[in-house]
């Protein structure tokens, strides 16, 4: 008779709202996953479940649709894995977020330079947001973005630690998404968008453990004019901190950039591979 892991049952008798540390194979590492509020109860007690999380960050029948065909250019490799638009969604870096403002925004780490950035082109182009936060000043409005009372109102939600095994993981581009949109703007069929950027989209996605290994985002160097440790990239210097670049002694089969990195999950996360974050 199967008898059941007194220790797993154990991790999992621990709320997921109370668990400190995730115990998980040695090869497993930890990424991120943002979820509604209300969902916190049933993924305590079931974990992630694929089905469940999809219905969760929500259904829009456009997106749902588009998935669909997304998912028909997916090469046999990928199919036979479960890699689908359909998986559960994970981000790599928690000081990073998933770059589509959520509640990640509360967690992310920025350098005074990247307050300054983000405010000039809100000053540029969304003047009617500072009327909106009622704070007009630099200082204040840097005051703001560190306001985790603010950005917890601002961007409802929640964030969790899962550990996933990055060999069965992938991790997708989500520019080329994004980019379907910017397609269809400049005349283009969404037909032939969807199937321009699902190609690319497929073409370039790679295991998670790729990824951890080869890519690296950028920083600025403290002469705010160049990047720290330009000599660790392959191509040489970025020309930005915008996305993940190769670093150097990559594999030749890997894209030089991924911009928004998003990570596809094909199997349900059990609920003592997840801690809630505060």
């Amino acid at each position: 008779m199967f008898e059941q892991n007194p220790f797993s049952v154990e991790r999992q008798s621990e709320s997921i709202r109370n668990r400190d540390r995730i115990e998980a194979p040695p090869n497993f590492v930890s990424i991120y996953h943002e979820t509604k509020s209300e969902a916190l109860s049933n993924i305590d007690k079931e974990g992630l479940v694929r089905e469940h999380e999809a219905r969760n960050i929500g259904g829009d029948p456009v997106m749902v649709k588009r998935n669909a065909i997304i998912d028909k250019h997916r090469p046999a490799h990928l199919v036979e894995m479960g890699i689908s638009r359909n998986n559960i969604f994970g981000y790599p870096f928690l000081e990073h977020g998933h770059g589509l403002l959520g509640a990640d925004q509360r967690y992310i780490h920025k350098d005074e330079r990247s307050y300054r950035d983000d405010f000039d082109l809100l000053k540029k182009y969304s003047p009617d947001y500072f009327a909106k936060i009622g704070s007009p000043a630099f200082a204040e409005y840097v005051a703001k973005m560190r306001d985790p009372d603010y950005l917890r109102s601002k961007y409802p939600g929640e964030v969790l630690e899962v550990k996933v095994d990055p060999e069965t993981c992938y991790v997708g581009d989500l520019e080329f998404i994004t980019r379907i949109m910017d397609d269809m703007r400049r005349g283009w069929s969404e037909a032939e968008a969807v199937e321009t950027q699902a190609a690319e989209y497929w073409k370039k996605a790679i295991t998670l453990k790729d990824f951890l290994k080869w890519y690296k985002k950028p920083e600025w160097a403290e002469d705010g004019d160049s990047i720290k440790d330009a000599e660790e990239f392959k191509d040489g210097e970025p020309y930005s901190t915008m996305g993940y670049w190769l670093k150097k002694g990559a594999p030749d089969y890997l894209p030089d950039k991924i911009d928004t990195p998003e990570i596809m999950i094909p199997n349900d996360i059990p609920q003592e591979h997840i801690r809630l974050l505060p």
